[in-house]
């Protein structure tokens, strides 16, 4: 009963969500290091929530700052699972693919040029 009234009272405000992010963010850094499959697994799905389902919750409360913020998370979570070896994956978009260096092909090294 207790645990779902903390569930329900989570995330009612944007400043709450902030925290709820950072506090989650900040876990994931200290217990990184000994995290298994398993525990990457869960962080995702609450990385995922925390990205998307409450971010489209809050996004017109946020002001530029918090929405820096949010961005600063996500990048300090998306490096946390690239050092420990991990894909970072939200549905369809793998991050490390996204943001991995462009390796040109032999075709593109042939059209380098805009006209």
């Amino acid at each position: 009963m207790l645990l779902v009234m903390f569930a329900l009272s989570a995330c009612q405000s944007k400043d709450s969500y902030v925290k709820e992010f950072s506090d989650f963010v900040d876990k994931v850094e200290m217990e990184a290091a000994d995290y298994t499959d398993k525990d990457w697994k869960k962080a995702d799905l609450k990385f995922s929530d925390l990205s998307t389902d409450l971010y489209a919750k809050f996004e017109e409360e946020l002001n530029a700052d918090e929405k820096a913020e949010i961005i600063k998370l996500q990048a300090t979570y998306a490096g946390l699972k690239m050092k420990a070896g991990e894909e970072l994956e939200i549905g369809n978009i793998s991050f490390i693919r996204l943001i991995s260096p462009f390796k040109p092909t032999a075709k593109s090294k042939n059209h380098h040029r805009l006209f």
